[in-house]
């Protein structure tokens, strides 16, 4: 049984009101059902728990993995001296020196999209006006030279060259000075913006500092003769997970869907085509054969406005007799762009099943994070992983296939979502050549909304 167990409701004030930030750590038990395992609120004998105490706590439980940084009386009960300091990214290594991943923050870019061509628009960094949403330094707690007993898990490379333990163990206990939940949490979640999301300003992809984690705490509890259950996120003899999205910006004709339809139909891929209402949605022909083959069409948003959002799904539904499931965001020319949790809070509005977040990668959906009474909380809308961009620009060579044909590999090798992004008017030749280049054995190939309802069915049985 797996058990987390977080500070007080005092405690959790104390550190918000110390350190003007949310209590990101509560998002521990999405981050690891995120990756399969099974999370119990009942509270079973000490010899069948495995405990993760999070950051805050100001007593630790005898057994299981520890969040810090902690207080000087905490370890001085354990043997150790801790020293805390703040760098703004850390990377960390496992215990034969092998690189694990970097830590950071993530901090981005905003931009107001241009009404129109003439119009000149400037990026600059979102300082949201609520400093709580604010990224901080990182409190990296390292514990030099702890006694023999305490056996080294992870080092983290300081800025001035150092290299220090940063999670320990000692029998049935493991420490980390690293605040691993708090960094995940703030990372899964983005404010409300109210200008377009741009470019990620600092960034570092953490998932595999997740996965290795969780692997962390599944070894640990056997090694207390405890395994953690555990609930497949991919369907049956499948490991990974691949859907194909088509923004449908600029018209294309019958005949050249109908191909695409086609190459589809003998790959086993069904597509997600994102459209927009008004003068760019494509005919109801092309809508009827899109969803006639099992694919799925949802909504392609240039709201900047609730009202707008909402007049869109309603004008959607009257154009294709479907309601969007889901949606992603238009970059053009007179869009309102990409507004993060804006965006998705209208989504969840319309009653849709997905949203969208872009910017920060986090290898598989997950439930929303928000905020509320300074505690990070999920909410039921699924937002999908970032996706895999093949199209640069509209140039014929304004493509990344040989980019692309690298990285989505591998990330299929970790078990992540991928999606790969095109639009279905450019590039067509070297998507078919990415996807055939793609072995599908043991992935799941769905469309965006069944992935999604995979993903929210099995956050319900955790």
């Amino acid at each position: 049984m797996l058990k987390i167990i977080q500070p007080s409701k005092n405690e959790i004030d104390a550190l918000a009101t110390e350190r003007r930030v949310f209590y990101w750590s509560s998002c521990a038990e999405m981050i690891l059902r995120k990756h399969g395992l099974t999370v119990r609120a009942d509270n079973g004998p000490e010899s069948t728990t495995y405990s993760v105490s999070l950051l805050g706590r100001s007593e630790l439980p005898q057994a299981g993995f520890c969040e810090g940084p902690f207080s000087a009386a905490v370890l001085k009960g354990l043997g150790l001296h801790g020293v805390v300091a703040t760098p703004e990214t850390v990377s960390l290594s496992d215990h034969a020196g092998q690189p694990i991943g970097q830590l950071v923050y993530g901090r981005f870019l905003v931009k107001r999209i241009p009404g129109d061509r003439k119009e000149q628009t400037a990026e600059h960094e979102y300082i949201d006006k609520d400093s709580r949403w604010h990224a901080p330094k990182i409190a990296l707690q390292y514990f030099p030279n702890p006694v023999h007993e305490w056996e080294i898990l992870a080092t983290a490379d300081l800025e001035d060259g150092q290299r220090v333990p940063a999670v320990l163990k000692r029998g049935p206990l493991v420490i980390s000075g690293c605040p691993f939940f708090d960094l995940f949490g703030f990372n899964h979640a983005m404010p409300a913006l109210d200008e377009a999301f741009y470019t990620s300003h600092v960034a570092s992809y953490q998932y595999p500092v997740e996965r290795w984690l969780v692997d962390l705490l599944k070894t640990h509890a056997a090694e207390r003769g405890l395994v953690l259950q555990e609930q497949p996120i991919w369907p049956a003899g499948t490991t990974a997970a691949l859907s194909v999205r088509h923004d449908y910006d600029r018209p294309i004709s019958m005949k050249q869907l109908m191909e695409m339809l086609a190459f589809y139909a003998e790959t086993g891929i069904r597509a997600t085509w994102f459209l927009i209402v008004g003068s760019k949605m494509p005919p109801r022909e092309q809508v009827e054969a899109m969803l006639a083959l099992g694919h799925e069409v949802a909504l392609h948003t240039v709201a900047s406005t609730l009202e707008v959002f909402l007049a869109e799904v309603v004008a959607f539904r009257r154009a294709t007799g479907i309601t969007p499931a889901g949606f992603t965001c238009h970059g053009g020319i007179g869009s309102g762009g990409h507004l993060a949790l804006t965006h998705n809070s209208w989504a969840m509005r319309a009653g849709m099943l997905y949203g969208e977040m872009i910017g920060r990668c986090r290898g598989r959906p997950h439930p929303l994070v928000s905020a509320e009474d300074g505690v990070a909380c999920t909410q039921p809308l699924i937002i999908q992983n970032c996706h895999y961009s093949l199209d640069l620009n509209t140039k014929p060579e304004g493509h990344q296939l040989h980019k692309l044909s690298n990285e989505i590999p591998a990330a299929l090798k970790r078990g992540e979502h991928v999606v790969i992004m095109n639009h279905p008017d450019i590039h067509w030749e070297e998507l078919k050549r990415l996807v055939r280049s793609i072995n599908f054995s043991n992935i799941c190939l769905a469309n965006m909304y069944k992935i999604a309802k995979q993903i929210a069915d099995i956050f319900k049985k955790l």
